[in-house]
């Protein structure tokens, strides 16, 4: 079955997120360890604790998650199609 649609276009949107994602992961990361760090704040009941401790699981799969989405939809795009799409970008380009 032939496809429709432009992998290369979905490729590109990625490296778009992907970019927005490297520029919201530092300040996320900063929060998850600022969440940590009140870990260590003295005589903290054992249910805040948990809260914390789920906050920075939380922060943590924020970060990871749109990664590991990012990466399977790269694996599922028909690599055949896509350097074809390339390729007859680079050939355009020359001309």
């Amino acid at each position: 079955m032939p496809v429709r649609w432009s992998p290369l276009r979905v490729s590109q949107a990625m490296d778009t997120v992907e970019e927005h994602l490297s520029n919201a992961s530092t300040p996320l990361e900063s929060a998850r360890e600022e969440a940590l760090k009140a870990l260590e704040i003295p005589n903290l009941p054992q249910y805040i604790e948990s809260e914390l401790r789920s906050l920075a699981t939380n922060i943590e799969w924020v970060v990871q998650k749109p990664r590991s989405d990012i990466a399977r939809i790269r694996r599922d795009l028909p690599k055949h199609k896509l350097a074809a799409e390339q390729s007859r970008g680079e050939q355009q380009a020359l001309v």
